[in-house]
């Protein structure tokens, strides 16, 4: 896969992810979410699926926010 390919499929799946406020939690787990899911598309993934990056994303954000609960909207 190409990196262009690889940032139209993480692209796609960041609509579902709310930006939230500059400084959030829920940026913070957006921008941490894209670097995993990127980085399970590549030749060599620490993470291997989509639910793996949500949860490392989450589990990163957790370590600054406890109580941190992602929004992440479904597309109909």
């Amino acid at each position: 896969m190409t990196p262009a390919q690889m940032n139209a499929v993480v692209g796609k799946e960041l609509r579902q992810i709310p930006r939230g406020p500059r400084g959030s939690a829920q940026r913070m787990y957006r921008s941490v979410y894209n670097n995993y899911r990127l980085n399970s598309l590549g030749a060599h993934p620490e993470v291997h699926s989509t639910e793996d990056a949500h949860d490392a994303a989450r589990r990163i954000v957790r370590q600054t926010y406890p109580k941190f609960e992602p929004v992440i909207t479904v597309e109909t």
